[in-house]
């Protein structure tokens, strides 16, 4: 991956997969990518993730939090934005609406492409606490079906962990 980062023009952006700060000193170390793709649920959290953001702005790169796990990993990855003076851009599913607005107590907010900090302390939002029945109904094909490939992101994400257990 360095050699082709040395040859493209085209920033080189990686690390969703990576699970360490230490698998990132590496790209560091070799001049593998020029963004980090970190995924907080995967890395150890927000702290981590801190950590991971820090070590590439002391060496010029960017961050892009990776967003998949669930509503609540999601919510952890704008706060990380807020706090990096690297952060480049945030992958979302949509909007973060249907299913993870669900899931959270307050959701997250959009306006004109951009989201919206929240005013509430911590991430801002918390897990609703009882799955709603309207959910998961036996023998019915409804909107939330498409979540389905979610269900495998459940240990990275309480809310989904809890909505996955109704399936």
């Amino acid at each position: 991956m360095a050699k082709v980062a040395r040859a493209s023009r085209i920033p080189i952006t990686t690390g969703e997969r990576l699970t360490t700060k230490y698998d990132f000193a590496r790209l560091i170390e070799h001049q593998a990518a020029a963004i980090f793709n970190l995924d907080i649920g995967q890395v150890g959290g927000i702290l981590e993730s801190k950590k991971i953001a820090a070590m590439a702005e002391a060496h010029y790169l960017q961050t892009s939090p990776h967003v998949w796990g669930g509503p609540l990993v999601a919510a952890a990855s704008v706060q990380l934005a807020l706090c990096c003076p690297n952060f480049l851009i945030m992958e979302s599913i949509e909007r973060f609406d249907g299913l993870h607005a669900e899931l959270l107590d307050q959701p997250i907010l959009w306006r004109d492409g951009y989201v919206i900090p929240p005013d509430r302390p911590g991430s801002g939002t918390t897990c609703e606490r009882t799955p709603h029945a309207s959910w998961h109904q036996p023998g019915q094909t409804s909107e939330l079906m498409r979540y389905r490939p979610l269900r495998r992101n459940a240990m990275l994400d309480p809310c989904l962990s809890r909505w996955a257990s109704t399936m």
